[in-house]
């Protein structure tokens, strides 16, 4: 969902050719991924060598 999110600010940006919300996607696609991260955490401290297994067999975003 985040990056449907990210491309969809990208492509409103490039299409309306505003720097803005190129630069809103950046920071958008940034903070993203550290909510990604804290997500992972949590779902490791939760299911443990579970998610692991889980998380090793797929790809973070795509």
């Amino acid at each position: 969902m985040y990056v449907s999110e990210t491309l969809v600010f990208l492509g409103m940006g490039i299409a309306g050719a505003s720097f803005p919300m190129v630069t809103l996607s950046v920071i958008y696609a940034g903070l993203a991924h550290l909510i990604t991260l804290g997500e992972e955490k949590a779902l490791a401290k939760q299911y443990g060598a579970e998610y692991d297994t889980y998380r090793r067999s797929v790809g973070r975003y795509f």
